[in-house]
């Protein structure tokens, strides 16, 4: 086979590929970006913050401004549903990481309405305080009421 033939051979195969499988060439676009879905700068209060650390400091502010601490809520008995206690007794970090960087990467979001491309994105941020609370829900066998969230 001459090289002209096997070079016109493999461009076929790659034209095949992109309509068979798209998502697989859009991988290897963005991996090749090199770029995250993360703002390189975030406008908050009127500032521009660039640094890393400090955009994510000022998620945790913004997101922290909605948290009451319990002393301040006046939780309703029904806010919680109590379940017997389950064979899972706690999971590690790196199951939380992994189960979070096995989400779906796109816009839609959950009932917490954070899309999952941020949480995914995020997890290695997000996984430790995650990690806490699934670990405190198995051990009192209490969940959030998910209607009241």
């Amino acid at each position: 086979m001459k090289s002209s033939e096997a070079y016109k051979n493999y461009i076929n195969n790659i034209s095949d590929g992109f309509i068979s499988d798209p998502k697989s060439f859009w991988r290897y676009v963005n991996s090749k970006r090199r770029t995250t879905r993360l703002p390189g700068v975030m406008f908050l209060n009127g500032e521009n913050i660039s640094d890393p650390q400090s955009i994510v400091n000022s998620f945790a502010d913004f997101f922290a401004s909605f948290y009451l601490p319990s002393s301040a809520r006046s939780l309703h008995e029904s806010s919680y549903v109590s379940f017997p206690s389950t064979s899972v007794k706690s999971v590690n970090l790196d199951e939380v990481v992994q189960a979070m960087k096995h989400l779906k990467g796109n816009l839609t979001s959950g009932i917490d309405q954070i899309p999952s491309f941020l949480v995914k994105d995020c997890a290695q941020f997000l996984a430790p305080a995650i990690h806490k609370i699934i670990n405190l829900m198995l051990r009192d066998g209490v969940f959030p009421d998910m209607e009241i969230c």
